[in-house]
């Protein structure tokens, strides 16, 4: 008697359920890494990006630029606005200007000022080259990371 064998080539359900099991668990993984990373990458560049704002108001006041000013320049000062999620560099003089915005910032999506800036201006003096001092904290959409951008009195940002 001839029996024929026929040679299993496939897989079983079973193989491809478990295949398709493990790609879900690497692929469910990999979002929830790149999600974290790029959400701290959204707040580095945020850092950077007030960390220049100061600097560049700092050094226009050192340099005593002026852009609007009809009297005497006092300084340049980073207003915060945290319901607005926006921060701008203002040119103060001795006489008040109708608008001393120079420039405006807006924070990139996810990204919150900490209530507590303190103060919500940081001003940086032409003569004296110092500051009122301050310190601005950012934080991620969920809050689980923050940075700090300390402003001393004698104008160093930290």
């Amino acid at each position: 008697m001839i029996t024929n064998f026929k040679k299993n080539t496939g897989f079983t359900l079973i193989e491809v359920i478990i295949s398709i099991a493990i790609i879900g668990i690497i692929s469910s993984t990999t979002v929830v890494t790149f999600n974290r990373f790029s959400s701290r990458q959204n707040l580095n560049i945020a850092y950077d990006d007030v960390k220049n704002a100061l600097s560049e108001a700092k050094s226009n006041s050192a340099s005593q630029v002026i852009i609007s000013c009809t009297e005497n320049l006092l300084g340049y000062e980073v207003v915060f606005n945290a319901v607005n999620k926006t921060y701008s560099i203002n040119e103060a003089c001795s006489q008040p200007l109708a608008d001393p915005v120079v420039k405006t910032y807006k924070l990139p999506s996810g990204i919150n000022f900490n209530n507590n800036v303190s103060p919500p201006s940081i001003m940086f003096n032409t003569l004296t080259g110092g500051s009122n001092g301050g310190s601005v904290t950012l934080t991620n959409g969920t809050a689980s990371q923050n940075k700090s951008i300390m402003v001393e009195s004698t104008g160093i940002i930290k």
